[in-house]
């Protein structure tokens, strides 16, 4: 079968709900992890590619989702081990990472904005006084106005 989906629940489950027991193909990339487990559920056998290593996709001159996707099925109906398939984490370790990444994240803008309030009051021949960046609020940032 071959046409495209808007990449939402309720499409994706009215296009592949009726087709129970197809193989799937697709790349791997942001929306595949949930995509993955969605089609799972509705009974198919899901490949996910990794595109950068299937070199009739990755080296190819004429790039396009409509070809890459055609590639993707003839490698999946030959042999699915020429995909280089990968596996997702379950739903349960994806969250546990994002909430790790997001926490990663936040630290680290905080201590580029501790970092850049540094720089910028050093500009001016002053300082901050000492603190962690745990400690810097709004007591610390007045220091700002007094100097």
């Amino acid at each position: 079968m071959e046409g495209s989906v808007v990449t939402k629940e309720a499409a994706l489950r009215a296009a592949f709900e009726g087709l129970s027991g197809s193989r799937t193909a697709m790349e791997v990339g942001a929306h595949s992890p949930w995509v993955s487990r969605l089609l799972e559920h509705c009974g198919h056998q899901v490949i996910v590619a990794n595109a950068r290593r299937v070199r009739l996709i990755a080296d190819s001159s004429r790039k396009n989702d409509r070809l890459d996707a055609r590639a993707l099925a003839r490698l999946a109906r030959l042999d699915p081990e020429l995909l280089s398939p990968i596996r997702h984490r379950s739903a349960e370790a994806q969250r546990h990472l994002m909430v790790i990444r997001a926490r990663a994240a936040v630290v680290q803008t905080r201590t580029q904005l501790v970092n850049t309030a540094r720089g910028l009051v050093k500009a001016t021949g002053k300082r901050l006084g000492r603190c962690s960046v745990e400690r810097m609020n709004a007591a610390t940032a007045r220091q700002l106005d007094d100097r």
